[in-house]
């Protein structure tokens, strides 16, 4: 949640994602090559989305296995299809890619070279994803299985989907089928959690693919038998509302956390500056170092402990983005003292001797910088 403020481009990046899936499904070869544009607009917002589209075209040709209407042999050359759509897009965006930093002769930034030349080996990769996916279940990380409601019905979804896929197998008594649809579920948890390989920290804007889960579950009671699956498609509704619902209730609770700690952090930084302001010797050109960090001045939100969702452990102002905030929000235009500066009055004595804020002497001029001291 604090990403919401480029959650337009986030919401492009999934639709252009979910026609992509739509255009592979069609004969030709626009309709491939539309899909692989699209997808490569999708890479290019936000790269972690490449995910929606090959959770989605997983559980597509899933479905035409659990039908009795199809053929292995015709089954595979889609998935040859969806599959050329995938390494088309990817492709396309490297090039793209290589061509815009070469032109303008510049480079990627110290995040991207982490995760691109990230050390961790396949074998260990594959294990961290499938770890991880299992950890969305059993530990309620990042957020996505977040109370035990919502575990409940996620168990009682995979159970329902799964004696689901086995009613299927059992009616086309197809020992081709049931080995490729079990094998492609086996592979879902790779294709939702893919970054997971290079990524060591994967948060929950990362994993929107998980949707595929839930359309997996439908897919499948939908496949099922007619004499087994009334029963069976009832449960699964209730469980996906209930799902759905709970979510919802969480979300609502986030927000309500992000709209406090926000004020709770304005409210903080509009009385540091005043009294910054307020302190002797603050003139025209006085720079200002805030050194150390509030989370133990901040009220954390305790009450609502959702930072897998929210995003944010304690506080949402911190040394990184404190200036660009006192700045913006709080209408503070102080020159800010650099790092070297700052390093500089940590080794002085005086600093040594302030106080931490807010008690009495914890913001003082030192030199020509006035202080502040927070921990």
């Amino acid at each position: 949640m604090s990403f919401m403020f480029t959650s337009s481009s986030y919401g492009v990046a999934f639709l252009c994602a979910v026609i992509a899936v739509w255009l592979a499904k069609k004969k030709g070869f626009w309709s491939i090559a539309g899909a692989a544009l699209l997808l490569c607009f999708t890479l290019s917002i936000y790269q972690a989305y490449i995910t929606v589209a090959a959770s989605f075209l997983l559980v597509l040709v899933i479905s035409m296995l659990l039908r009795d209407d199809t053929e292995i042999k015709d089954i595979l050359k889609k998935g040859l299809r969806y599959l050329l759509v995938i390494i088309s897009a990817v492709g396309l965006y490297f090039l793209i890619t290589f061509i815009i930093l070469n032109v303008s002769k510049t480079f990627f930034n110290s995040y991207a070279v982490a995760q691109i030349s990230h050390s961790r080996g396949i074998t260990t990769g594959l294990v961290v994803v499938y770890k991880k996916f299992a950890s969305y279940f059993v530990k309620g990380d990042v957020g996505l299985i977040n109370t035990d409601l919502s575990k409940s019905m996620h168990f009682v979804s995979c159970v329902m989907a799964f004696a689901a896929i086995v009613a299927v197998q059992i009616k086309q008594k197809n020992a081709a089928k049931a080995i490729l649809t079990w094998f492609l579920i086996a592979l879902m948890p790779l294709s939702i959690n893919f970054f997971s390989i290079t990524n060591s920290f994967v948060h929950t804007l990362m994993l929107y693919s998980f949707v595929s889960v839930y359309i997996l579950a439908i897919v499948a009671i939908n496949a099922a038998p007619k004499d087994n699956a009334r029963l069976g498609k009832e449960v699964i509704c209730i469980a996906l509302a209930l799902i759905a619902a709970n979510n919802i209730y969480i979300a609502n609770r986030s927000y309500l956390q992000l709209n406090i700690t926000y004020e709770n952090a304005y409210s903080f930084y509009t009385s540091l500056a005043a009294e910054i302001k307020m302190t002797p010797g603050f003139e025209e050109g006085t720079k200002v170092a805030i050194i150390g960090e509030n989370d133990n001045l901040l009220y954390n939100c305790a009450d609502f402990a959702d930072s897998d969702i929210f995003g944010i452990e304690r506080s949402v102002i911190n040394a990184i983005n404190r200036e660009t905030f006192i700045k913006y929000y709080v209408g503070f235009n102080a020159e800010f003292a650099g790092y070297e500066l700052q390093e500089q009055i940590k080794q002085s004595q005086e600093f040594a001797a302030m106080p931490v804020y807010p008690y009495y002497g914890s913001v003082q001029k030192i030199g020509d910088c006035i202080v502040v001291k927070l921990s």
